[in-house]
């Protein structure tokens, strides 16, 4: 809701504004669940290096380069 200037009066947002916030929201939520697969996906391959796991190692670098 917004006020008029006219008016002290709440009038509704307009359709673009609103699809506009939810897209922003959406996107922001994206960006979070990129943020942590990235995140997911370091870790694994970190912890397959360290035990020593090349294999696993190469199927992770494999699926980051295909989704990142």
């Amino acid at each position: 809701m917004r006020l008029s200037p006219n008016k002290k009066m709440m009038q509704p947002c307009s359709d673009q504004y609103a699809s506009n916030k939810q897209k922003d929201h959406q996107n922001s939520l994206s960006d979070d669940y990129l943020f942590e697969l990235k995140e997911w996906i370091r870790h694994v391959i970190n912890e397959a290096e360290e035990n020593g796991d090349i294999c696993k190692r190469n199927q992770f670098l494999a699926l980051r380069a295909e989704l990142l």
